[in-house]
């Protein structure tokens, strides 16, 4: 008998939820309040506050700005990435959207955010009980990648101008919390989750624009990614891409 089995990526759970935005549709329980899956209304009846689920998704790249290496004076560019599968993917999981007038929004959510930071040279981070430390990656037998993944879940606060339907632009701020990180490298694989340095809060600016729910976007993350004294200072992280469901 045939035995297949189907490992559940962020890739299997983004086509999923693709489906989602872009197949079904709201239905508003009533004229003033509204219940969703997506963000792209069926109908003309527009409700003043709408809640969704499943709000909108974002897919696309980062990269590290403003690396400061004062505290390693022998390690130099270690924080430098490799931009095409230095991935990033944000996943609306709730919002709640108020029409302040026809064409302006305020709208306030819940967010899951999952980074991977592909680094361009053959390292890893270490962590020595004081600070981050490079190390090179010599027991490698085919070295393929080595990368550090972060996880936070946040609050972003959203003003968008113009209507869901056709053409809108959102600017935003948003505070998020670090959830998980770990370090990863292969071939073969090995995984550490003791990276203990990295900032626990992430505070966040950015914009979008989008037409009839698919546009782009970007975001710059005002936050350091490591502790003061515990990694290279800044490390501001850009983010930018494809989203679906502004």
């Amino acid at each position: 008998m045939f035995n297949a089995k189907i490992k559940a990526t962020p890739f299997v759970v983004i086509a999923m939820i693709t489906v989602l935005l872009l197949g079904v549709r709201p239905v508003h329980a009533q004229k003033k309040v509204g219940v969703s899956i997506g963000d792209i209304a069926m109908d003309n009846i527009e409700p003043p506050v709408k809640f969704s689920i499943i709000s909108d998704l974002e897919v696309g790249w980062c990269d590290v700005l403003n690396p400061d290496y004062s505290l390693y004076p022998n390690d130099k560019d270690f924080m430098k990435l490799k931009i095409a599968p230095s991935t990033n993917i944000s996943l609306g999981v709730a919002e709640v959207s108020v029409r302040i007038t026809p064409g302006f929004y305020f709208k306030m959510g819940a967010r899951i955010d999952w980074y991977n930071y592909v680094f361009a040279n053959q390292i890893t981070l270490v962590d020595d009980g004081v600070m981050i430390h490079p190390s090179a990656i010599t027991d490698a037998t085919d070295f393929k990648k080595s990368k550090l993944a972060t996880t936070y879940i946040g609050i972003p606060i959203r003003f968008v101008f113009g209507s869901p339907r056709k053409l809108s632009f959102g600017v935003e701020g948003s505070a998020s919390y670090l959830v998980e990180s770990h370090t990863k490298y292969k071939s073969p694989v090995y995984k550490d989750k003791g990276i203990r340095h990295l900032n626990e809060f992430q505070l966040m600016a950015g914009a979008s624009i989008s037409f009839k729910g698919i546009g782009v976007y970007g975001r710059y993350a005002f936050s350091p990614m490591f502790k003061n004294n515990e990694g290279p200072a800044g490390c501001n992280g850009l983010y930018f891409g494809i989203c679906l469901g502004m």
